[in-house]
């Protein structure tokens, strides 16, 4: 199966139980939250397929086959931005400060965050005038509930910049 766990891990488990080899790509998070998962994928999934470098370590201790295979977006991305050439990308000088506001890029996680973050923004502007926000957004649909959060926030137009396919900024 290919991320999705919800619905790949039971097609999985049925698979793996009719005899035919499974592979997962793209682990949940296990590192991150509710490690043991790692566990019931190794029952559904023969082999894990790995983003990052640490998960088959914390596979390892469940003993799941788990393999590091590289993130798809790795190589397009630079290893270390160049900060100038980002400031001269967002017109903002090198002594401008910047606060980079990450709501993430799904809906539900958005809609979560974004208020509190958004009032932790004001405040931070209200003490530092000059503070100018930058707010990713991972698709126009985000992009759209960004800009509708930002309605009800007495942040200056100007100071907010939301970007638009720009994480290598």
């Amino acid at each position: 199966g290919i991320d999705a766990p919800d619905f790949n891990l039971g097609v999985e488990r049925a698979l793996k139980q009719a005899g035919l080899r499974t592979a997962h790509y793209v682990s949940p998070s296990v590192w991150a939250w509710r490690e043991g998962r790692a566990a019931r994928l190794g029952a559904s999934a023969d082999r894990v397929l790995c983003l990052f470098p640490m998960e088959p370590a914390i596979y390892a201790r469940y003993a799941v086959d788990a393999r590091f295979v590289g993130h798809p977006l790795a190589d397009h991305f630079a290893a270390h931005n160049d900060r100038a050439a980002a400031r001269a990308a967002l017109g903002i000088g090198a002594d401008t400060q910047l606060l980079a506001v990450l709501p993430g890029s799904r809906h539900g996680e958005a809609q979560r965050l974004l208020p509190a973050f958004l009032d932790a923004a004001t405040r931070l502007r209200g003490q530092r005038p000059a503070l100018h926000i930058g707010i990713p957004a991972a698709s126009p649909t985000l992009r759209r509930q960004i800009e509708i959060a930002l309605t009800g926030h007495a942040l200056p137009s100007g100071a907010v910049r939301v970007l638009d396919a720009q994480a290598d900024l």
